[in-house]
């Protein structure tokens, strides 16, 4: 059932379906004006949510490519026909301008986004997708979480990035109603969850730790949390105490998920009816997972995955065999097939030639009194053993602090001895990806360059 976009609320303020549709007329319009179309691609510089939504519903009517994770797309990555820029403006609208022309050939025609991975284990990359990709997308996401026409949105979460986009895909199809908020911090978060009942919430794992701490000293903000049918989770691992601790403090459960942007982006989610502890759900219906015999890794296989990187078949060939997505994940598969994603395999520890997910480490960390959130990383040895481990943890401001005594003394009878960390850092703030995960590689460095067993903020 589809029946195009519901009502949009963006930062509290609501906008009519008639002004809603005016704007998109007239950027239709300009943007018709610099030859945007099938093959020749609108980049988004304006990362406001409004401008945004203006610019994927007229890159939509035109059927022109639409690049959303701009500024990226200046690099020597893009080299297909952008025609067209979207900038802010003061007049509360995008401002469209015509790009100089080039030399470019045009995009596929089946094209429809491009965005760029994070980067985080590499250089990012454009991956391209195509109208079917987000159509089945849309379907199978609304499908799993159950929504309905008229069911509210909250979507706390930037819109520009691929999770974001497929709600908006959902919101543009299904008559649902979109409350994007873009004002950070947690306060505009707790306003709009106690202003209107909400069907869906969605948010990274640090969004809920936060509203779990508020919600502990708030009966009101309890209950508010307590009425959405769906409070996604999504972005980086749900570390297993947050999902016990907010479930019984609230009363429901939150919904993990996982996906990635080359896979369109939803691979298996856990919705009303698909909820199990532990687990990101079974497969979105349509699509397929397997395990590599040899090294566990996640592989999927299903109408979501991308067209490709763009112009770039030999990174295409070597993530896509025979029709599989190499995820670069490592995973567990329930008999009935609910999975249960443990990390990256770049991320994995190795010893004794025995690969171990850093979940495993920073599960038992998690456990410890006043951990906010950890990471581990292995870090080459020099000896036949493999890799040694290095924990690093961000402190929970409202706990009595650790030290790194306690915490290493506290894993010691949890852990398997290859996985007993070597050193553990206090930290007063972790390094991020551009999409808020902690940054490995960074850590992976800070730790090479330490002395084992320092720990300081």
């Amino acid at each position: 059932m589809s029946g195009g976009p519901g009502g949009l609320t963006v930062d509290g303020e609501a906008l009519s379906r008639g002004r809603l549709e005016s704007l998109v007329r007239d950027v239709t319009g300009e943007l018709r004006g610099t030859g945007a179309g099938p093959g020749r691609g609108v980049a988004l510089l304006d990362t406001h949510p409004l401008s945004l939504i203006i610019t994927v519903l007229a890159a939509e009517r035109l059927g022109a490519p639409l690049l959303p994770g701009a500024p990226e797309w200046r690099t020597p990555a893009v080299t297909r026909a952008v025609v067209a820029t979207v900038h802010p403006s003061g007049s509360g609208r995008p401002a469209v301008t015509a790009a100089a022309p080039g030399p470019q050939p045009p995009f596929p025609d089946e094209t429809r986004a491009v965005f760029w991975t994070s980067g985080s284990t590499g250089e990012p990359k454009a991956v391209a997708l195509d109208g079917g990709a987000l159509d089945y997308q849309a379907g199978a996401t609304r499908a799993r979480l159950e929504l309905e026409p008229g069911d509210r949105l909250l979507v706390p979460i930037p819109l520009n990035h691929a999770y974001g986009f497929s709600v908006l895909q959902m919101w543009a199809r299904y008559g649902l109603d979109l409350h994007v908020q873009s004002r950070p911090g947690l306060g505009p978060v707790v306003m709009a969850l106690k202003a209107t009942p909400f069907a869906s919430l969605d948010g990274v794992p640090s969004l809920y730790g936060a509203l779990l701490l508020a919600a502990r000293r708030d009966p009101e903000l309890r209950a508010a949390l307590a009425g959405p049918k769906v409070r996604g989770c999504g972005g980086d691992l749900l570390p297993h105490r947050l999902a016990e601790d907010f479930l019984s403090a609230v009363g429901g459960p939150l919904h993990d998920g996982y996906g990635l942007t080359e896979a369109g982006p939803n691979v298996a989610l856990t919705g009303p009816s698909h909820w199990r502890p532990g687990t990101v759900g079974p497969p979105l219906d349509g699509t397929r997972l397997r395990l590599d015999e040899q090294t566990g890794e996640v592989l999927v296989h299903g109408p979501g995955l991308m067209a490709g990187y763009l112009d770039d078949p030999d990174a295409t060939a070597r993530a896509v065999t025979g029709g599989w997505l190499r995820t670069g994940d490592l995973g567990r598969l329930s008999p009935d097939g609910y999975l249960t994603v443990l990390g990256r395999l770049k991320s994995a520890i190795v010893v004794h030639g025995v690969t171990y997910p850093p979940k495993l480490v920073e599960d038992a960390l998690y456990d410890c009194e006043g951990v906010a959130e950890a990471v581990a990383v292995g870090i080459p040895s020099g000896d036949p053993r493999g890799d040694s481990v290095a924990a690093f943890v961000l402190v929970d401001p409202s706990a009595t602090a650790p030290t790194e005594d306690t915490l290493l003394a506290a894993v010691r009878g949890s852990l398997p001895e290859p996985l007993r960390p070597a050193s553990i850092r206090l930290m007063d703030a972790l390094p991020r990806t551009a999409s808020g995960k902690a940054d490995r590689r960074a850590l992976r460095e800070l730790a090479s360059e330490a002395p084992a067993g320092v720990s300081g903020g």
